[in-house]
């Protein structure tokens, strides 16, 4: 194929290939200097190296909170089996599956927003690479804000919030138990 040649030398192919090309049965023959010969075949295709797609741009997780496995860049293409690889590494408690790119585990230590550069390896060693962010945020914390209060039946209550929030990822929600007074 285009952008390959043969050293008629030493029968080495070099160079870089700049089309595809199917399965093609190539025969080589070799001569010596009395013009004796003897052939035999090989098969050669050009493949579309691997591509690396981000499938998650950005995701925040909760230090100590288990992950729901997910896989920010998907690969396709180039020669099967494709093998993922994160860098940098991913916080503590965290990994990559080579074989699929997802994320899984738990992470133990907080992390600021970081880029982190996914690369898709096929089996011809032709790389691809895609970007995700990933931020882990401290557990939430409930602190208390009023310690105890006092209201009047049949008399609107003044909105207070007892318990503040904070830490973990946004949006935080609120609930309570046992229910609160009818109304």
């Amino acid at each position: 194929p285009t952008g390959l040649s043969m050293a008629s030398s030493t029968g080495a192919i070099t160079g870089t290939p700049t089309v595809t090309s199917s399965a093609t049965t190539y025969t080589v023959t070799v001569t010596d200097a009395n013009s004796a010969t003897a052939s035999n075949t090989f098969s050669l295709s050009v493949v579309n190296g691997p591509s690396a797609t981000q499938a998650i741009a950005s995701t925040a997780l909760t230090r100590n909170t288990a992950a729901t496995s997910f896989t920010p860049v998907t690969g396709s293409g180039g020669t099967a089996p494709l093998a993922w690889s994160v860098s940098p590494a991913l916080p503590t408690g965290l990994s990559m599956a080579s074989s699929t790119g997802a994320v899984t585990g738990t992470p133990t230590a907080t992390s600021g927003a970081t880029t982190y550069t996914v690369t898709v390896t096929d089996a011809n060693s032709a790389t691809a690479t895609a970007t995700f962010s990933l931020t882990v945020n401290a557990a939430p914390s409930a602190t208390q804000a009023v310690a105890s209060t006092v209201l009047t039946r049949n008399t609107a209550a003044t909105s207070f919030t007892p318990v503040t929030g904070s830490g973990g990822t946004t949006p935080l929600a609120y609930s309570v138990s046992p229910a609160l007074p009818t109304g």
